[in-house]
């Protein structure tokens, strides 16, 4: 990771769900480059990465509940923690709900049930 930084890579998005790791890179390549961007891919990783400097999170939820990992990461930002761990918890919730079946169409039916019509997903097959 820090060859690459050096030969140019400005972010890196790790989705391992493996913390650990992620603190490793994080600390590995920040010593080399202050401004290297590390990036949570692990929903369930959002709010604790970005309390340890992460720049940015990809959360699964937000594509049905926008405006709660919106807020989130917004009051983690504004350094108000105690709204950030209550709406931590919510957003784990979305996380819980939205791995019962296949992402998609849980998905799907997560915005239909907050009155967002998104057709039908396509089958799919293993």
């Amino acid at each position: 990771m820090v060859e690459l930084a050096e030969m140019g890579l400005k972010g890196m998005k790790n989705s391992s769900f493996n913390f650990v790791l992620f603190i490793r890179f994080m600390m590995a390549v920040q010593r080399k480059d202050k401004n290297f961007i590390m990036i949570q891919g692990a929903a369930p990783l959002f709010f604790p990465s970005l309390m340890i400097g992460a720049k940015a999170g990809i959360s699964g939820p937000s594509n049905a509940f926008p405006e709660l990992v919106v807020s989130l990461y917004e009051y983690i930002i504004k350094k108000d923690f105690e709204t950030a761990v209550q709406l931590h918890f919510k957003h784990a919730g979305a996380i819980v709900i939205m791995n019962t079946g296949p992402v998609i169409c849980t998905l799907h039916e997560m915005l239909r049930l907050r009155g967002i019509e998104m057709g039908n997903p396509r089958s799919f097959s293993l």
